[in-house]
């Protein structure tokens, strides 16, 4: 007599379970690391900007907060951004953090530091 090899009905729905979680989650937090992605790029792109060692702490975020508006970007406050101004440079400081439902009374919190340095 040979033995049955394969699922159970039992580890069917355990794995079946397993994966329902792991594509909610990524339906969840996909988004939010894209639109990430786009707010370092943004920081990053603020190197290329030709006067910014010269221009005004408001008018460096306003610049920021423009391009974040016209990307739909949403997270992102001027209360997350600083700018310091130092020997070296500019350094532009974004933190951040936002929250996600996940399952009924369960909500992920993201949280996102990025810094760059403009000399």
């Amino acid at each position: 007599m040979r033995l049955q090899k394969g699922f159970s009905f039992l580890g069917f729905i355990v794995w079946g379970g397993l994966t329902l979680f792991a594509l909610i989650f990524a339906v969840k937090v996909t988004p939010v690391y894209v639109e990430h992605q786009q707010v370092k790029h943004a920081l990053r792109s603020m190197k290329e900007t030709p006067d910014i060692k010269v221009m005004s702490t408001q008018r460096v975020q306003d610049k920021l907060l423009r391009y974040f508006q016209i990307n739909s970007i949403r997270q992102v406050s001027h209360k997350d951004l600083q700018v310091e101004r130092t020997d070296a440079g500019v350094k532009l400081i974004l933190q951040y953090e936002t929250s996600k439902p996940l399952f009924s009374n369960i909500q992920l919190l993201l949280k996102f530091n990025d810094e760059v340095i403009i000399e």
